[in-house]
């Protein structure tokens, strides 16, 4: 996604989290929506596109827009959970595909392997 309204830019939330497991992916993303619903209806919108874990690093990447790095830094200590790094000026594109999610392992893109569920696999 590309946002060319100057109020709404992207912004990428980055957290470093040692023993970082796939499946905490989900209860953050659930702790940032929460966050980004109450913030948004205070007056200051912003809404999470994508959250993304990258075990092999342990870092968690959440992908925002909002009208400014301080929205979206605020809503990560909404969550409970405060940013280590908001970068400006990201550009994405996201579509309808989740990692992970198709039954038929033959449906993922080339090079993504199915992640086995409640694993942490080093690569």
């Amino acid at each position: 996604m590309v946002s060319t309204d100057p109020l709404r830019q992207c912004f990428l939330a980055e957290w470093y989290q040692p023993d970082l497991s796939v499946c905490g992916l989900d209860g953050m993303k659930a702790l940032l929506d929460d966050a980004a619903t109450r913030r948004s209806n205070d007056g200051f919108p912003v809404q999470l596109l994508a959250a993304i874990a990258s075990v092999r690093d342990e870092i968690l990447y959440g992908l925002f827009v909002a009208e400014s790095a301080q929205t979206v830094s605020d809503t990560c200590r909404g969550a409970g959970r405060p940013a280590d790094r908001v970068t400006g000026g990201v550009q994405a594109r996201v579509g309808d595909w989740a990692s992970g999610a198709p039954d038929d392992p033959s449906a993922l893109p080339d090079g993504v392997d199915r992640p086995d569920p409640g694993t942490h696999r080093d690569q």
